[in-house]
């Protein structure tokens, strides 16, 4: 899913055809806010989560950046933590070419 709450409205899906070795969806943005895709999975507590993929930035300004992050959501849909604390992977600004990511966390 597009998440687009905190974007003012902008933001869509692309699809890189070009990547190597195989294409890949992609976030194009062009204004502050925030914008990111979700998968929705049922998790249970005190197991391990890995979390990997692949991002490329293209004409990030120095404010903008882009990363991987688990976020857990409690039975209602509330953040179990602040989303600023929640897991992540590396911080990529500026241009980068596809780099794979990963991380991994215990619930």
């Amino acid at each position: 899913m597009l998440l687009d709450g905190l974007s003012e409205g902008g933001g869509s899906v692309i699809w890189d055809e070009k990547a190597q070795p195989h294409p890949c969806p992609g976030l194009e943005f062009d204004r502050p806010g925030i914008l990111c895709l979700q998968q929705v999975v049922a998790v249970k507590p005190g197991r391990r989560y890995r979390m990997g993929g692949r991002l490329k930035t293209t004409d990030m300004g120095e404010e903008s950046f882009a990363y991987l992050q688990l976020v857990f959501l409690d039975q209602y849909g509330g953040l179990v933590e602040d989303a600023a604390k929640a897991p992540k992977g590396r911080l990529f600004t500026g241009n980068n070419d596809w780099v794979e990511d990963s991380l991994e966390t215990l619930l």
